[in-house]
């Protein structure tokens, strides 16, 4: 019997990459992707019980399996430490990927666009936490920087606005999008968002810096309040503000 199984599983591995390498992902399920990539870290070995463990462990999903923290993965059967800090690093290294990938297509031109929506969605990629994020334009639109202001709910440190200003002061930036998650829920705005939006706003008017937009991104889908309703009742125009602080000179 065991001989039988050793015969049917030799080539295995080089069948599986082969494929890999003439038709992609595709035609593959969850469990099987799971599998190949641990030939990268379990170097022999029937590797498809250890990816059903990894899909049980975790939801049941990709994104389970890619979201769950070190400690998580290395209590997995058939999962040491080793693995545990490759699942990790490639995480990090989709992360760096992505973001090295939009940064040089964006510009501020389109506030909410599907653009932006998908650099703070990559920003935030396997984030168990709230973060609050922010990137920052030039003069010509180009894309400075994309760079975390603080862990915690947008609520509780969107009350220290300085995180926001020194960055702008810093970069010089004409253009500001700040963005923060909500790793398990809905990407609608609360009501104090949409108030500590409409002071950002004011603040960064006043420095004669834009913000475009705030962008929401929830656990599947994300949320721009530029696009949204909600931009009457935060987004007056700097020429507005500018005319305001005038009169009062």
């Amino acid at each position: 019997m065991k001989e039988r199984k050793a015969h049917l599983h030799k080539g295995h591995r080089a069948r599986v990459k082969e494929q890999i390498l003439k038709t992609g992902l595709d035609s593959m399920n969850d469990h099987q992707v799971l599998e190949a990539m641990l030939f990268y870290t379990i170097p022999q070995g029937d590797t498809n019980e250890t990816a059903h463990e990894l899909l049980n462990a975790c939801g049941g999903t990709l994104s389970g399996v890619m979201s769950a923290d070190y400690d998580k993965l290395v209590k997995i059967k058939g999962i040491g430490p080793h693995t545990a800090h490759f699942i990790h690093f490639l995480r990090l290294f989709t992360k760096r990927y992505l973001m090295s990938a939009y940064t040089g297509q964006i510009t501020p031109a389109s506030p909410g666009s599907e653009q932006l929506c998908e650099l703070f969605g990559a920003a935030f990629l396997g984030t168990s936490h709230e973060e609050i994020h922010a990137a920052v334009f030039g003069k010509n639109g180009e894309l400075i920087c994309e760079k975390k202001l603080a862990d915690g709910c947008f609520e509780s440190v969107a009350v220290q606005p300085r995180l926001l200003l020194d960055l702008a002061a810093e970069n010089r930036c004409s253009d500001i999008v700040i963005a923060h998650n909500h790793p398990s829920g809905s990407c609608i705005p609360s009501r104090t968002d949409i108030e500590l939006t409409a002071q950002y706003h004011k603040l960064l008017t006043a420095m004669e810096v834009n913000l475009r937009d705030h962008i929401i991104v929830g656990c599947d889908s994300s949320f721009s309040m530029r696009s949204s309703l909600y931009a009457g009742q935060i987004w007056e125009t700097a020429a507005d503000i500018r005319k305001g602080k005038s009169a009062k000179q």
